[in-house]
C-alpha cells in the first residue's frame, strides 16, 4: 500500500483530489496499489476532461507532496488557468463560464461564430463549405463576450482591453471602437433594434451606448451579485439584474434611475430572461425556484418549484409556452416546464456532461459527455447514445437551424458535423442492425469501428459506408474502443470483464487481458501507444503493458466510468 502524505499546512478534513503517480510494474506479477479517492473528484472529472493532457507541464507535480496529494483548488490551478466550475461549458452553444465563450450559429445556418477564452479574436466558419473565413481580429487582450444584432449583420465584442468593437459579420471588418471603460469589460448586450448597446465591466460599471456614433449616453454603477443575471431588455429601455438577498433590480435606462425592486427570491438570482411576448420575466435562483414576473407592474405571477439545487440557467421556447431550466450544483438536472399548467418533465444527467442542446420543437434534448453524444425524448424519459468518439471533443453542442445537423465543437475550435437524418434515425451504416454501443474513428479517419450490444465489432469505410471487417469474440456489450497510435492494434472493453487486443492487419484477436472482475467501462491509450488504461465497475483502474499484458491495479471507491492519463503514463485520473 502507498502512504500518501499530506501537503505542508494541509488539514486532514480538506477535500483533496488524487494525483496518482504510476510506476512501471515488475515483470513478474500484477502490482496492487491502494489509494485514496475523493468523492468530489468524480464531479470535477468532467470539468478537466477537455484539457489536452499530453501538452501539460507535468513538472508542476514533481514538487515534494504535490505528486501525491493536493487540494482540489490547487489541483485545478495547476492543471489549468481557467476552471469551469461544476456546470457544463455550454448550453445550446452559450456559456457564461469565465475563460470560455459561446459558439453561435446564425439563423440561416450559414456561419458559426466561435469565441474562446485567452484569445484576442473571434473566428467565423462558413458552414456551407466548411471553410474558415476572415477572423474578427483587433482587440489588444482576451475577448470576454460577444453578441450579434437581431438582423445578424453586425457583431459586437468586448475585451479585457476595456474596449467595445463593432464588426461587419459578412466582411469581418471592424467598423468602430467604443472607448470609455476603466476596467475589463465582462458583458455586452444589444437591443432588438440594434440602436443601443449595454456593457458591464469588472468594477460593476454599466455604460449605455448609441451604436450609430459610439457615444456613451449613460454611466452608472450597480450592485450586481452574479454577472450571469445581467439582462438587457430587447426594447433597450430597461436593465434587470440580481442584487443582494435575492432582490431583482430594474433600472430605467432612459431616465438613468432605479425603477423598482422585485422581491420573491430568498437566494441569489443566477439568471433572468424575458418571454417572446415581452410581457413576462423569468428568474432562476439559488433558492431552487423559478419566478415568473409581470414586467409592467413587477408583480410576481407564479413560482415553479422542484429543483434539488440552484437554478443555474433558464431558456424559453420561441412560443413562450415552454421553459427549460438547468441545475448543476447538487445533481445535474434538466427540466421542461409547461408555463400554463406548471407541469414538468425532468431528467437527471450524469456529472460528465459537457454540453446540452434542445431541438426547436422542444421534444428532443441532446447532451455531450467527454466521449459520447446522447439523445433524449424529453416527454418519454428515453436516453440513448447516438454517437461515440475516442477523443475528448466537447464542450460545445449546437443544432443547425432546422434541427437536421448537430455541430459538436471543441474548446480549441475544431468541430464535427453530425447528420441527424443519417446518424440518428436508424442504423448509421449499411448492414448494421445490432444496437450500437460505441463508435470511434480510425487514426487516419477513413474508417469507423462500431461496437454493439451483442459483442461484435465492425469496421466500416466512412466514405462508402461499406463493411470492411468484423471482429468476434466478446460475449457481452462492447463498452469502449481504443487504438494504438501506430494503427496496428485495436483494443475493446466489454461488459464480460475482458479486454481484447485485435490485429488490424489480420482481424484476429491476438490476446485477451484478464483481471477486471466486473464490466469494463472505459479504455484510454496514451499517445506513445505502449500503455493502455482501463477502468471498471469493479472499482479499479488498471494500467496495462500492451506487449506483455502485465498490469498495475489502482483501487478506489468507484465504480469508475472514465479514465485519463498523461503522455508518459505517470499520472492517471479516474472518475
Amino acid at each position: 500500500d502507498l502512504e500518501i502524505p499530506l501537503m505542508e499546512g494541509q488539514k486532514k478534513e480538506e477535500t483533496a483530489t488524487e494525483i496518482i503517480e504510476v510506476e512501471t510494474p515488475a515483470a513478474s506479477d500484477t502490482v496492487h496499489s491502494k489509494i485514496c479517492w475523493s468523492d468530489h473528484f468524480q464531479k470535477w472529472a468532467g470539468n478537466i476532461s477537455h484539457l489536452n493532457l499530453d501538452k501539460m507541464d507535468w513538472s508542476k507535480f514533481d514538487k515534494p507532496g504535490i505528486n501525491r496529494m493536493t487540494t482540489l483548488e490547487e489541483f485545478v490551478g495547476l492543471v489549468a488557468d481557467d476552471q469551469r466550475g461544476f456546470m457544463p461549458a455550454a448550453i445550446n452553444g452559450n456559456t457564461n463560464i469565465v475563460g470560455l465563450l459561446r459558439r453561435v450559429i446564425t439563423s440561416d445556418g450559414k456561419y458559426l461564430i466561435t469565441g474562446q477564452g485567452k484569445n484576442n479574436v473571434l473566428t467565423k466558419t462558413n458552414l456551407d463549405n466548411d471553410t474558415e473565413g476572415k477572423s474578427f481580429d483587433g482587440h489588444g487582450d482576451s475577448i470576454t463576450d460577444f453578441t450579434l444584432t437581431d438582423d445578424e449583420s453586425l457583431v459586437y465584442s468586448v475585451s479585457k482591453d476595456q474596449t467595445v468593437k463593432k464588426w461587419s459579420l459578412p466582411t469581418s471588418e471592424c467598423l468602430a471602437t467604443f472607448e470609455g471603460h476603466d476596467a475589463p469589460i465582462e458583458k455586452v448586450a444589444v437591443s432588438k433594434s440594434g440602436e443601443r448597446l449595454l456593457t458591464l465591466d469588472a468594477q460593476k460599471n454599466v455604460k449605455l451606448w448609441e451604436t450609430k456614433d459610439g457615444s456613451c449616453v449613460l454611466t452608472t454603477q450597480i450592485d450586481i451579485v452574479e454577472t450571469k443575471s445581467f439582462f438587457f431588455t430587447p426594447c433597450g429601455k430597461f436593465l434587470y439584474y440580481g442584487a443582494v438577498e435575492g432582490v431583482i433590480r430594474c433600472w430605467d435606462l432612459e431616465k438613468g434611475e432605479l425603477l423598482r425592486n422585485l422581491h420573491g427570491h430568498v437566494g441569489s438570482v443566477l439568471c433572468i430572461i424575458q418571454d417572446p411576448s415581452g410581457k413576462y420575466l423569468y428568474s432562476g435562483s439559488k433558492d431552487r425556484t423559478i419566478n415568473k414576473w409581470e414586467i409592467e407592474t413587477g408583480e410576481l405571477c407564479k413560482t415553479f418549484e422542484g429543483h434539488s439545487g440552484a437554478v443555474d440557467r433558464i431558456e424559453i421556447h420561441h412560443t413562450g409556452n415552454v421553459i427549460f431550466s438547468y441545475c448543476f450544483r447538487m445533481n445535474y438536472e434538466f427540466k421542461k416546464w409547461f408555463v400554463l399548467s406548471s407541469d414538468c418533465f425532468s431528467f437527471e444527467l450524469p456529472h460528465l456532461v459537457d454540453a446540452i442542446a434542445v431541438s426547436r420543437d422542444a421534444n428532443w434534448m441532446y447532451y455531450a459527455t467527454p466521449r459520447e453524444v446522447h439523445r433524449c425524448k424529453i416527454e418519454e424519459d428515453t436516453d440513448e447514445v447516438i454517437y461515440s468518439y475516442d477523443k475528448l471533443t466537447g464542450p460545445f453542442l449546437n443544432l443547425i437551424p432546422g434541427d437536421q445537423e448537430l455541430i459538436l465543437s471543441s474548446v480549441n475550435g475544431p468541430y464535427s458535423r453530425l447528420d441527424v437524418a443519417s446518424v440518428f434515425n436508424g442504423p448509421p451504416f449499411k448492414g448494421e442492425q445490432d444496437s450500437v454501443t460505441f463508435m470511434c474513428k480510425s487514426i487516419d479517419e477513413r474508417s469507423v469501428f462500431v461496437g454493439s450490444a451483442s459483442g461484435s465489432i465492425k469496421k466500416y469505410d466512412i466514405a462508402a459506408r461499406t463493411l470492411e471487417a468484423t471482429y468476434l469474440g466478446h460475449t457481452g456489450q462492447v463498452t469502449s474502443l481504443a487504438q494504438s497510435s501506430d494503427s496496428q492494434w485495436l483494443f475493446s472493453g466489454n461488459e464480460d470483464t475482458m479486454i481484447k487486443k485485435w490485429s488490424l492487419a489480420t482481424g484476429e484477436c491476438v490476446s485477451t487481458f484478464e483481471g477486471h472482475t466486473a464490466g469494463v467501462t472505459h479504455l484510454f491509450m496514451n499517445t506513445t501507444g505502449d500503455t493502455l488504461f482501463s477502468c471498471s465497475n469493479d472499482k479499479t483502474v488498471r494500467k496495462w503493458n500492451i506487449s506483455t499484458g502485465i498490469c498495475m491495479v489502482l483501487e478506489g471507491p468507484g465504480p469508475f466510468n472514465l479514465v485519463l492519463a498523461g503522455k508518459d503514463g505517470r499520472y492517471a485520473f479516474g472518475s
